[in-house]
Order: C-alpha cells, then sequence, then structure tokens
C-alpha cells in the first residue's frame, strides 16, 4: 500500500506511532527554555495554532491508549498535551495583559490597526513577530482556550496557579472587546473578511471555557456568536463568508469543535469533496496553490465523527501514502507541527495504530 517503510507503516497500514512523532516531531521541539515543550515552524517560529493542534493530538493519542490498557503510555502523552499548553500560556501571558489593557481603552481596531491584536506567531524567546508578512488578527488564536476547557471535562487540570488562570479570563475580556467582526483567517491570509470558521473557533472555546469554575463571561456574548455563525453558516448553505463557499478551515465545526449538527456536517464534508480534493490531497480552499496530503487526514477525522470509518480509512490511507521514504509528513499549506497532529488524530481516530 506504501513504499514507506514498514517498520513507520505496516503492511495492513498501520501507524507506529513512537516512530512517526521521532522522524516528525522530535527534530522540531524546542527543549531549552523558555518553552521546553512547544514546536516550532519549518521557518524558526513558534505558532500558537500549531501547537494547539499538538496539544490535541497527544491528548487523543493519549485517550486511545488509555482505551487500549497502555496506562503508562496514555499518562505520558496527557502530560505532554498539559506542558505544551501551559508553555503557551508562558508565552502568550504578557502580551495579552498588554494588548488588552490597550484594547479595553480603544475597542476593536480597524484594518490599518490589528498589530494591536494578539498575533499567533512568535520568535523562539517569546518576542512577537512585527513583520508585516502575517497579519495579526485571527479569531482561532481562541484555541487554547477550547483545548483547556476540553481537558479539564475529560478530568485534566492544565491550570494550577493564579496566573495560569487570570490568563484565561483575560482571554475571554479580550473575546468580549474584541467582539464578533472580520480577521485573516486560519490560512493568514491578506483578505480581512468575517469568516464562519472563525466565529466558529471563538464561541467554541467561549462554550468550554464556560465549564471552569472561576470564569465570568455573558451568556449573551456566546448566543450573539452562535446566532451570527447560522447566520453566516446557514442550514441551506455552506459558505465560509461574502466571497468564498468553502473552506478546508470550516470542516473544525465539525471536529474538533462539535458545532455543526449531522446533516449540516455530512453537506460541508460532500463541499469539500467536490470543490478542493485533488489528485495530491486537499486545496484549502479553491484556486489554492498549495495542496495538502494532510487534508486527507483532517477529512479522515470529520468522518470518523459521523460514524463513517470505511471511507475515513480510506482517506486516512490516502494520506499515508504520500509519506516519503523516511516517513516524513508533506506539508504545503500547513506548517509542520500542525500536519503532523492531523496525521496522528486521524490515525488514533480510525484505530490504525500500531500498539507499541
Amino acid at each position: 500500500m506504501t513504499s514507506v517503510d514498514n517498520s513507520l507503516v505496516t503492511l495492513n497500514g498501520r501507524l507506529n506511532i513512537n516512530k512517526f512523532i521521532q522522524v516528525n516531531l522530535s527534530p522540531l521541539r524546542l527543549r531549552g527554555e523558555p518553552f521546553p515543550h512547544l514546536y516550532k515552524q519549518e521557518d524558526d517560529l513558534l505558532s500558537v495554532r500549531s501547537n494547539c493542534w499538538v496539544a490535541l493530538a497527544f491528548f487523543v493519542l493519549s485517550e486511545w491508549l488509555l482505551a487500549k490498557g497502555k496506562r503508562l503510555e496514555g499518562l505520558v502523552f496527557g502530560g505532554r498535551a498539559i506542558f505544551i499548553l501551559r508553555d503557551l500560556i508562558d508565552l502568550l501571558a504578557p502580551h495579552l495583559e498588554r494588548k488588552l489593557t490597550f484594547l479595553k481603552q480603544e475597542g476593536r481596531p480597524n484594518i490599518f490597526e490589528t498589530w494591536k491584536c494578539l498575533h499567533q506567531k512568535y520568535h523562539l524567546d517569546g518576542q512577537e513577530v512585527v513583520e508585516y508578512s502575517w497579519p495579526w488578527l485571527q479569531e482561532d488564536i481562541y484555541f487554547i482556550g477550547f483545548l483547556i476547557g476540553k481537558l479539564y471535562q475529560s478530568g485534566r487540570e492544565v491550570v494550577k496557579t493564579g496566573e495560569q488562570a487570570r490568563f484565561l479570563q483575560n482571554i475571554v475580556d479580550y473575546a468580549q472587546v474584541l467582539g464578533y467582526g472580520p480577521d485573516f483567517g486560519s490560512w493568514e491570509e491578506k483578505c480581512f473578511d468575517l469568516r464562519a470558521s472563525s466565529v466558529a473557533s471563538k464561541i467554541a472555546s467561549l462554550e468550554r471555557l464556560r465549564v471552569l469554575p472561576w470564569i465570568k463571561i455573558s451568556d449573551n456574548f456566546i448566543r450573539e456568536g452562535a446566532d451570527l455563525f447560522w447566520s453566516l453558516f446557514p442550514y441551506e448553505i455552506s459558505n465560509e463568508n461574502c466571497s468564498r463557499e468553502v473552506d478546508l478551515a470550516q470542516i473544525i465545526s465539525i471536529y474538533p469543535l462539535e458545532l455543526v449538527r449531522r446533516e449540516k456536517a455530512k453537506e460541508l464534508i460532500e463541499r469539500v469533496e467536490s470543490n478542493l480534493e485533488r489528485n495530491e490531497g486537499l486545496a484549502r480552499f479553491p484556486n489554492d496553490k498549495f495542496v495538502c496530503p494532510s487534508g486527507w487526514a483532517l477529512l479522515s477525522a470529520q468522518l470518523t465523527k459521523l460514524g463513517d470509518i470505511g471511507t475515513a480509512t480510506s482517506y486516512f490511507e490516502e494520506a499515508l501514502e504520500h509519506l516519503n521514504l523516511e516517513g516524513k509528513v508533506e506539508s504545503k499549506g500547513f506548517s509542520l507541527p500542525h500536519a503532523v497532529a492531523l496525521f496522528i488524530i486521524a490515525a488514533c481516530l480510525t484505530e490504525r495504530v500500531y500498539l507499541f
């Protein structure tokens, strides 16, 4: 089925997770201070989004291992997810404190003032990226709150200090100060637009954070976001924004955000398959110059949540076919840590993991 070494992908299509992580993620881990548990991108920058997806992948792997009776390994990977999220808090907390104070005074910035918002990319020492090749305002930065709430509901506490608790309340306050408005989206495009995927990330994150007993959040604000999401994403049509009918970023509203009901999810997946699938993977949006093999892994994860394990497994096998001979992921359109995380999640959800 694949030309990859059988020690990494077995003949029956199962992924040796330990070796896969060693080949693809271990070289990207910082290990040293100040953020020893975070993973850098190929451009030697830290991405909040990418590290959140790695944390989710380790959590999913932890749950899978615990379900298989691999308690020690499961606890190790669960711990790694927690350490990533704590390092992200340490990375973001001083920037968030400063920018929240500023925004409380001036309100949501316009397109020319997005530098006033929290960035999702940082240098390895924790300094904010200030080059204008990456736009600042991206609503999916709230994914960190979604994950912390999700882990809390599973009995795993990320927050242990008053400073960490303050950070999460600041995330909520930051969301409410900015309100719901246009951003540059998951793909960091130049187009400043109101996007269904970004609104979904914000409201799902706030819903998860609301389970934490010390968090103060307005129910009306979440309700307003839900109304806006369904106005952008009504039952009859699956538009990402006013100018784009389909975008790969939309399907995270199925998994992991769990916002879209089953009938709508099926329609959205069919639209992604019809418009974005290519011979070498999935485009992120129509006319995208990148085609991403890891998009198949993302699509596979969605289909497992809809109970279509057969199609999900087929997509995951397609993704495995595009690993190179050493088992390395091709990360066109995604950062490498993000792409690797998608493979780990899909492997666990489709039960294509080799028990090490």
